[in-house]
């Protein structure tokens, strides 16, 4: 109840300042759940010089009652000096609370793994509202972290607010003197209860004793029966969906509503128990008002989140309680301007207004305090409806593809990447800039398609599914001033194409280009390593003009039935050292007119009439058998005194073949001109196991390199040092020196005794082929490797076995030791190998490898941990094992183990 005397019942007292002089003419002001409140208060004040500047953004109290226990705390958001009547000034503030100033800013950022609340704490945590102290989250349920989650073009208000209506979370304020208290929640039994019930009494025309509701009126409205969810789950391809039925309110029993559906999709869930979730919510908020009271009353103690008792409501049950929601408080105090000492100007009265939109029961309204109210039954329960949407962005943006440093390719399994956003403040171009994503493609099935990762660095054009900046796609990659055309432009305005760049480090480029320029049309491909071809049935080509074909190293062509080559007229075979041709049943050659077999000053010579002329400094021919030369219609002459040979020897010397065959390589290289020895190898790679089948194998005219040397193997080590062990080759197959092996190891007990044996890996720097040379034997427990190789070779590594006699424990399967790492570290080879028994081990550096190391320092760590090792348990072979094995690690070194020749990649 409001005395209508001069006594001051409304007060606002504004922190840090005292004596203001400063007393509430009226106030009006708007409370909703999940809404910052406001208010707007007309001051008086008899210095009318009064400097507003103190008030602005100090946190105020606004009292309802003369004890205090009712009002609103908020900050003062603006000032305004009105109008000035005979004694005193009129000032008008805002009030609103510390949440308010979050609508003046606005942002773009990336949150990543965070649940709803942890990002909405967060951003207040930052302005100041500190969790604990200005805010708090009691929730029942359980939030599951968002992946990806954007602030767009949304001020910090906004998004908080919409981020709580996406989850169901509604907010409200506590006040007292000294602070107001954001409360977020989930469910209803967050919200207070009132500790006195409230009585009704309708209008009469009498004043109360005591505050009252003067009207409640109950509306009940046909609201939404069910809610549907759908989504996309693109990781399974599966579509979840989520529904949910609505609940009646017992204030609602008996009511009939038709079956009405709410349905949507996009509802952003990956799977049907979150979209079950999230239909819940909807279907709640949806009927959150199915049931809605609106009441007016004079109780300055109502205010949102509280539940209140209303007595003596003639159609109502007491017990009942109501959920208020919405308030708008109104109150006037006209006699402050009486105690100034001035008369009460009319016009201050009525200079009052609000924004707010009001609509009160009762006629003019001049003095006191009142209030007009909804509110809802407390078994609905509340949820905030849908005022704050999504931002979209509807058009494309671009972005750079980035990830870990010292990577250039960074993807997951399905192909996607992360991009940095040019309005991302926050990101560290790293691969925590954003969430995965998808790359779109010209073709995408199972196990089929296209398929190109953008690498980092690069420009990408992003769109988003359904406009939403939670989801974004790259639609392309684009050039810049910076990655520019992979051909300068517009000069090569005709080309198209595609070129790659070698990863990791570049220097070389896969590439199919296209050049339609009109007489200079031209396909151009090249391969920057390897090129296979896989054809399952036929292939038709058809050269018009010319064709050349250039092979630096070998060729295997191997037909499964039979081959036709047709020569409309010259075919030339020139050979720069051998040629041998192996036909099991016939080899049949026909020559029309003439065939002529040169060999130096041996000529064969064949004519089509008849004739067979044979020219040689010396002949023998034997028979082991019979033998016969028949003349049938002549005579056969034998030493013809004074006659002249039939034909002279004028054959052509090797070295004059092998001139001729050199120059069509480029001075004599053997290789295309650009080739490297690197592109060379790579062939012999590929085809050497092919080439040995075939016979095709150093010339068994060359002279060993010394008496030692054993067969070569086909080149099966990497052609060059592997970056770190996980580049290392998974396997290596060394099984054509199997017999090597073998030998030295049997070689390795001469008396009973052991003694080590081994030799030196070389290359052959020519033809890329690897052999074992200076073998030898050491002592019981040392191998000295002769490392003196011949022109032409280069030192690739060791090998040696590892023998223990009956009196060292007879042991085999003792694998490399610490010293063999320090030896292969300190010489820079690239392999080491040991034999024990049948067990084979194996070494291999990279490029991750040390350059050098204390040899018995690491050989003594090695020993003790291998004792370390047997103490637990572990047999001397497998302490042996484990050791090597963590010793590769700690030294960059690949470890493998295997047997026959044939290696396995154990340790990266």
């Amino acid at each position: 109840m409001f005395n209508l005397s001069n006594e001051s019942h409304f007060t606002l007292t504004v922190g840090g300042l005292e004596n203001t002089g400063l007393q509430v003419l009226a106030f009006e002001g708007k409370e909703v759940i999940s809404k910052p409140y406001q208010f707007e208060v007309t001051l008086v004040n008899k210095n009318i010089r009064f400097d507003i500047t103190k008030l602005l953004s100090r946190s105020a109290y606004l009292a309802f009652t003369p004890d205090r226990k009712s009002g609103v705390h908020g900050v003062i958001m603006s000032v305004q000096r009105g109008a000035i009547g005979h004694d005193y000034a009129e000032y008008r503030v805002i009030l609103a609370p510390r949440f308010s100033h979050l609508e003046k800013r606005t942002n773009q950022r990336i949150f990543q793994h965070k649940t709803v609340p942890q990002i909405i704490s967060q951003t207040l945590n930052e302005y100041g509202i500190v969790e604990g102290a200005q805010h708090e989250f009691r929730v029942k349920e359980e939030y599951p972290e968002r992946d990806y989650c954007v602030q767009y073009d949304e001020t910090d208000a906004h998004f908080i607010q919409r981020l709580c209506q996406e989850e169901g979370i509604f907010y409200y304020f506590q006040h007292d003197e000294n602070n107001h208290f954001m409360i977020f929640g989930d469910s209803n039994p967050v919200f207070t209860t009132l500790q006195n019930a409230i009585r009704y009494a309708s209008g009469t025309g009498f004043v109360a004793d005591d505050p009252v509701i003067k009207a409640f009126n109950v509306n009940l409205t046909s609201k939404t029966k069910r809610a549907t969810w759908r989504d996309y789950n693109y990781t399974n391809t599966k579509i979840p969906e989520g529904q949910a039925e609505g609940a009646q309110s017992a204030k609602a029993n008996g009511a009939t509503e038709p079956d009405v559906e709410f349905y949507d999709y996009p509802g952003r869930f990956m799977d049907n128990a979150r979209g079950k979730q999230l239909a819940q919510i909807e279907i709640e908020r949806l009927r959150t008002e199915q049931v809605l009271a609106q009441g007016y009353s004079d109780v300055p103690t109502l205010h949102i989140g509280h539940y209140f008792i209303l007595e003596g409501h003639p159609s109502l049950d007491a017990t009942d309680p109501w959920l208020i929601n919405t308030i708008v408080h109104q109150g006037k105090q006209p006699q402050v301007t009486e105690a100034l000492g001035g008369e009460h100007n009319a016009h201050l009265a009525r200079a009052f207004s609000s924004d707010l939109t009001v609509s009160f029961p009762e006629g003019d309204f001049h003095q006191g305090y009142r209030n007009t109210f909804t509110a809802t039954p407390k078994d609905v329960p509340w949820r905030p409806p849908l005022d704050y949407p999504k931002a979209r962005i509807y058009g494309s943006q671009t972005a750079k593809v980035v990830g870990p440093k010292g990577e250039e390719i960074y993807c997951d399994k399905y192909g996607s990447v992360k991009v940095q956003f040019p309005w991302d403040r926050e990101g560290q171009f790293d691969e925590n800039s954003s969430c995965w994503v998808r790359v779109g493609s010209s073709w995408a099935h199972k196990g089929y398609g296209t398929f190109t990762i953008p690498r980092i660095n690069m420009e990408v054009l992003i769109t988003y599914l359904e406009g939403d900046p939670d989801q974004p796609v790259i639609t392309g990659c684009i050039n810049n001033g910076v990655n520019t055309q992979a051909e300068s432009m517009p000069a090569n305005k005709t080309k198209t194409g595609f070129k790659t760049n070698s990863s990791p480090g570049g220097g070389g480029s896969n590439e199919f280009t296209l050049e339609d320029k009109k007489g200079e049309e031209l396909v151009f491909i090249h391969a920057q390593k390897d090129m296979t071809s896989v054809i399952e049935n036929n292939e038709t080509m058809r050269v018009g003009v010319n064709r050349v074909k250039t092979i630096g190293q070998d060729e295997v062509a191997t037909m499964g039935r039979n081959r036709l080559r047709v020569v409309k007229e010259n075919d030339t075979l020139k050979v720069g050292v051998n040629k041998n041709d192996h036909i099991a049943d016939t080899y049949y050659v026909g020559v029309g007119t003439h065939l002529k077999l040169e060999c130096g000053k041996t000529v064969v010579e064949l004519h089509a009439n008849g004739k067979l002329n044979i020219t040689c400094e010396e002949f023998n021919i034997t028979a082991k058998q019979t033998g016969k030369i028949n003349t049938i219609e002549s005579v056969l002459d034998l030493n013809m005194v004074g006659k002249a040979a039939a034909l002279d020897a004028v054959g052509v010397d090797n070295q004059t073949i092998k001139k001729d065959v050199d120059s069509h390589f480029g001075g004599g290289s053997g290789g295309q001109e650009g080739s490297t020895v690197e592109q060379d190898q790579q062939t012999a790679n590929i085809h050497q196991s092919q080439l040995n089948e075939a016979g095709v194998t150093e010339s068994s005219s060359k002279p060993p390199a010394n008496s030692n040397t054993l067969p070569p193997t086909a080149n099966l080590l990497p052609a060059t040092i592997p970056a770190t062990v996980a580049d290392a080759p998974k396997e290596v197959n060394l099984s054509s020196m199997q017999g090597a092996f073998d030998q030295l190891w049997g070689n390795s007990f001469p008396g009973g005794k052991s003694q080590e044996f081994g030799g030196t890996f070389v290359k052959d720097t020519t033809t890329g082929e690897y052999s074992i040379i200076n073998t030898k034997g050491g002592t019981t427990g040392s191998f000295a490797p002769d490392l003196n190789v011949p022109t032409g070779k280069e030192v690739a590594g060791i090998f040696h076995t590892h023998p223990y006699d009956a009196t060292e424990g007879g042991y085999t399967g003792v694998s490399l030791s610490g010293g063999d790492a320090g030896y292969l570290i300190n010489q820079k080879h690239s392999i080491m190998v040991a034999q024990s028994g049948t067990d084979q081990f194996m070494y291999m550096r990279t490029a991750a490898t040390p350059t050098s190391i204390d040899a018995i320092k690491l050989n003594n760590d090695q020993n003790t941990r291998m004792g370390e090792l047997i103490a637990t348990g572990k047999s001397f072979s497998e302490a042996s094992k484990q050791a090597a094995q963590e010793t590769a690690k700690m030294q960059g070194l690949a470890y493998y183990e295997g047997s026959g020749g044939k290696f396995t990649l154990v340790s990266p």
